[in-house]
């Protein structure tokens, strides 16, 4: 069955509203290749619905290809049986020029359009199915499909380090992001988010970016309610600032600013996100003691996953002192405990805890050493510890005066060959 051509459905789906609405007759023709349809109706039923004749010449002035069309339809408005208090009318035009319901109705169509596109980009299973639809409705795509797809390219690639090169050298790939580009003038606080959440899964943002989506940022700082980031927002912004390694002081000030107002509405990993963001770029903040409280008084510090721990265990460390620190740390290391969460702890993440302790040189105690000292070994006897984690497990024994020979599996000649080539392989994993 043939597809219905757009016009046809504006201007059917228009008149009927006024048909409807009215119990006209309703009469299709056709005229310049394209359908439309004509009809009899009083004419403030067309008043109410904004459809007039007069829309013609405002439709063929400002949309010239449209003018052959306009001038046929008005012919055949004239020619029309005419009845006292009512007007002929025909509609065969693009209806942004004209306003009234046949402008909401492409809205509406282009917005079915771009919804379909969002449901196949969304469904899409890997990178060439999101490239080829993007390739194909290029014109047509709009700032939340083009945000879609880069997303979605993100969430597919975000752990296949050799696909993730091939990715960046992809000519639609560029194309791609000169479309974000082009639409970045009206991204919505949550697109302008989703946007620098993929470049930083990516690691990859392009210069030309940088300065629209930075402008997006700023917009979104300001001061009127209905355009402000809501808190997941600013979150995933100030992580991925520091992913990217991109430190506009003065938009994270005001960053800044807005997270003290809205503090209360960040769960764990918005809280996670934040710090680590902060303690990452090494940008001084008051957001330390707010948060930690927040998290403490609300009971969500329960809710903490082992990765939230050690992200907010490092931040802490990074940004804070014995006296800022130190709650948020205890409260953490009781998490960390058999009857609690630690057996979703890795080795890295435990070995961080360990580490933030001893950087604001606050022992953890003898009993959670003890029982993280066990954990490790366990851990680390199946996978090896990596080097930067070895380095930091070192650095906190020394602090807490532990030996360090007692934190380490034992084995044998074989087996320490072995398990350095796990080691390798594991930082070669670390590094995607």
């Amino acid at each position: 069955m043939a597809r219905m051509p757009l016009m046809t459905m504006l201007v059917s789906a228009s008149l009927l509203h006024v048909v409807a609405a009215m119990g006209s007759s309703v009469i299709r023709s056709s005229a310049v290749g394209l359908q439309y349809t004509s009809f009899v109706a009083p004419s403030n039923a067309l008043s109410s619905a904004g459809l007039s004749t007069d829309g013609l010449q405002c439709a063929e002035e400002q949309i010239p290809r449209y003018s052959a069309l306009c001038k046929s339809t008005r012919r055949m408005a004239a020619r029309a049986p005419s009845r006292r208090g009512n007007v002929a009318c025909t509609a065969a035009m693009r209806p942004d020029p004209v306003g009234g319901p046949i402008s909401k109705l492409v809205d509406a169509v282009g917005a079915s359009k771009a919804g379909v596109l969002n449901q196949a980009l969304t469904a899409a299973t890997d990178k060439e199915g999101v490239l080829e639809l993007t390739r194909k409705n290029t014109r047509s795509m709009n700032g939340v499909n083009a945000v879609t797809a880069l997303h979605r390219l993100a969430v597919i690639e975000k752990r296949r380090r050799a696909e993730r090169e091939a990715l960046l050298r992809d000519t639609r790939f560029e194309e791609l992001f000169e479309l974000i580009i082009e639409k970045s003038v009206d991204f919505t606080p949550r697109m302008t988010a989703d946007v620098f959440w993929s470049c930083a899964t990516l690691r990859h943002f392009p210069p030309a970016l940088l300065r629209p989506l930075l402008t997006r940022v700023a917009a979104h700082l300001g001061t009127r309610e209905r355009d402000n980031f809501e808190p997941n927002h600013l979150s995933i912004v100030m992580w991925a600032f520091a992913v990217l390694e991109i430190k506009p002081m003065v938009l994270i000030e005001r960053l800044e600013q807005i997270a003290h107002q809205s503090i209360s509405g960040f769960n764990t990993q918005n809280c996670a996100n934040l710090l680590w963001g902060f303690a990452k770029l090494r940008a001084p903040t008051t957001l330390l003691g707010p948060v930690s409280k927040h998290l403490i008084s609300s009971g969500l510090i329960e809710e903490c996953k082992p990765v939230e721990i050690a992200d907010m265990s490092f931040a802490a460390a990074s940004i804070g002192d014995a006296e800022s620190a130190a709650p948020m740390l205890q409260a953490f290391k009781a998490q960390a405990q058999p009857d609690k969460q630690l057996e979703g702890f890795t080795s890295r993440q435990l070995v961080t805890l360990l580490w933030a302790f001893a950087n604001i040189d606050v022992h953890p105690g003898d009993e959670a050493l003890t029982v993280w000292r066990q954990t490790v070994l366990e851990l680390t006897s199946e996978r090896p510890m990596m080097a930067a984690d070895r380095r930091n497990l070192e650095t906190a024994l020394v602090r807490f005066g532990e030996e360090i020979e007692d934190w380490q599996p034992k084995r044998g000649g074989e087996d320490e060959n072995a398990a350095e080539g796990a080691v390798q392989k594991a930082d070669c994993e670390d590094d995607e």
